[in-house]
């Protein structure tokens, strides 16, 4: 209770949950209108507007290979630091029979 105490009465976490809030409305009030729009001209029935969505594809591929790279290197650092663990725990358990 004394560590929220502190928290609540320290001028530093006041300024980071003012300076959260700006950058998350600022984003919101950005990022709404923005996308609202874009989706309203998508729906548009405009010359060459099937052009314009399927550009919008077009960078999909990509996205997918280069997003597979990373989880594939995430998955092995996860991977190795499990099974050093269980390895670890393993042999511990081994040598306690012999």
């Amino acid at each position: 209770m004394k560590n929220y105490l502190v928290l609540l009465q320290s001028v530093d976490f006041w300024e980071s949950l003012g300076l959260t809030l700006l950058y998350a409305l600022t984003v919101i009030a950005i990022e709404v209108p923005l996308g609202l729009g874009l989706a309203l001209l998508l729906q548009r029935e405009i010359k060459g507007i099937r052009f314009f969505r399927q550009s919008q594809l077009l960078w999909l591929p990509f996205l997918f290979v280069a997003g597979a790279r990373s989880q594939r290197r995430i998955a092995q650092l996860l991977l190795h630091i499990t099974l050093d663990i269980i390895i670890s725990d393993w042999n511990r358990a081994l040598s306690s029979y012999s």
